[in-house]
């Protein structure tokens, strides 16, 4: 089945950082992708000569990808959504994000229950681990005015 990620979650460019839902397997795993091109605005000043994506933003492709992963399994729409990260854990950042470089990202949902959810994410470049974390977060009504 295919998705439109506009669909699932508020984040917008410079922010959104989910390209493609390779696969899912709600209430379990999503498997998500992602190219940030050199002129992309992640990559603006940090750093200048030497473009590398910022490891908090690398934590946020996780975060993306289980809000994909929330928003398929519970039938949520963005319109109606906002995530909120309640915590992060074991983040570890084991190599740099580079321009043009193609990032898949794999999350495990670890629970997914009411407004809280619990994942396990991990993202790679080829076969290189480039970050990891777990991490809890809140699925909240979005306010409409």
């Amino acid at each position: 089945m295919s998705y439109n990620i506009k669909d699932l979650i508020p984040h917008r460019d410079p922010m959104l950082l989910v390209e493609e839902i390779v696969s899912v397997e709600p209430f379990n795993n999503i498997h998500t992708r992602i190219t940030l091109p050199e002129g992309h605005n992640v990559f603006a000043g940090h750093f200048p000569g030497n473009p590398i994506l910022p490891g908090m933003l690398s934590i946020e492709m996780l975060a993306q990808a289980a809000a994909c992963l929330a928003g398929i399994s519970l039938e949520r729409k963005q319109e109606d959504t906002l995530y909120y990260f309640l915590n992060v854990e074991k983040a570890k950042f084991r190599q740099m994000v580079r321009p043009n470089e193609t990032i898949d990202v794999h999350v495990v949902a670890q629970k997914i229950r009411g407004k809280l959810c619990r994942f396990e994410g991990k993202a790679y470049r080829g076969d290189e681990l480039v970050v990891e974390a777990t991490f809890t977060a809140m699925i909240d009504d979005r306010k409409k005015d």
